[in-house]
């Protein structure tokens, strides 16, 4: 009967490995945006919208979420501002969201490759967007 539940409890983990991790385990500060984007697949674009960014990585709402562990490259359209490309693989995914879940259905990203002038800019858009968040809440 042990063996069984240990069995059992490594066929859990190993299942839910992909899902959407409870703790946070982010090395870099996210920041909450509303920026579009596109999804370069082989399949074809697929349109998305980030809802929060970080310099390691992004979670991404989309009608068409992606498989973990895929690699794609992704436009991030920022609204006033310059269009900049990423490469990203799939981490998580949650996309069983009904019976009034209070996390959103979406996929987290990890950027794999950020060219050094995006990485650049990304990095003050980042800090831009926090300042103005701690302004608010100072203020």
């Amino acid at each position: 009967m042990f063996r069984t539940i240990i069995f059992a409890r490594k066929n859990l983990a190993q299942r839910d490995k992909h899902m959407a991790p409870e703790k946070e385990e982010r090395q870099y500060r996210r920041v909450k945006i509303k920026w579009p984007v596109v999804m370069m697949t082989p399949n074809g674009l697929i349109d998305g919208k980030a809802k929060n960014i970080s310099l390691g990585g992004a979670f991404i709402r989309s009608d068409k979420p992606l498989n973990p562990k895929e690699r794609f490259k992704l436009y991030i359209i920022v609204p006033n501002r310059k269009t900049f490309k990423v490469y990203f693989e799939v981490v998580w995914l949650r996309v069983d969201c009904s019976g009034g879940d209070i996390l959103p259905c979406g996929m987290g990203i990890r950027f794999t490759r950020v060219p050094r002038t995006d990485r650049q800019y990304l990095t003050e858009v980042i800090s831009k967007h926090y300042q103005k968040k701690v302004a608010r809440k100072s203020g």
